[in-house]
């Protein structure tokens, strides 16, 4: 599929099963990913939010396929300022950062994510959403600084006295881990 004709698809709305199959299709085509990611940042909302859906059900449809632009999301991921897509990315950086693959984040990516991250956690118009991936980011990334933990703890601590009831279970939840 060229440039152009995804283009023109996510100019529209999708059924579910249609945007499934159309994932597994893209998942076999190696230069996808990127083209995905960078539409990810059109000024129209709905397409960028389309194209940020898609990217997340190519990853996990072909994550050995993503691998050649891991690089390019780590690096775009701080720009991301729409937050439907900031779902979408922090869904994928889950697993970015999560098992075995966080060996392949370098410690100069892990500064950039954590600053991002911690911004979209202490952000009061990011949807909760989007905050409770960010804790679980943050929490795979603890290793990379004595400090994470604590100012994870702290962030957390002061989401519960005002957060919705979805964010103050996941804040428990981690809270309660330590």
């Amino acid at each position: 599929m060229t440039k152009d004709e995804l283009s023109i698809l996510l100019q529209s709305r999708l059924s579910r099963k249609v945007k499934s199959e159309l994932a597994v299709t893209l998942a076999r085509q190696k230069e996808m990913p990127a083209l995905l990611i960078d539409m990810c940042f059109q000024k129209e909302a709905a397409p960028a939010f389309r194209a940020a859906w898609l990217l997340e059900a190519v990853f996990f449809a072909g994550p050995a396929m993503f691998s050649a632009s891991r690089q390019h999301f780590i690096a775009m991921y701080p720009a991301q300022e729409n937050n439907s897509c900031r779902r979408h990315f922090t869904k994928i950086m889950i697993a970015l950062t999560s098992g075995d693959d966080i060996k392949q984040v370098s410690r100069e990516q892990a500064a950039l994510i954590i600053e991002a991250t911690f911004s979209w956690l202490s952000d009061a118009s990011v949807p909760v959403a989007v905050k409770a991936n960010c804790m679980d980011i943050l929490n795979n990334l603890k290793e990379y600084g004595d400090w994470i933990k604590d100012e994870l703890e702290a962030q957390i601590i002061f989401l519960l006295r005002n957060g919705s009831a979805a964010l103050q279970s996941r804040g428990r939840k981690f809270i309660n881990k330590k």
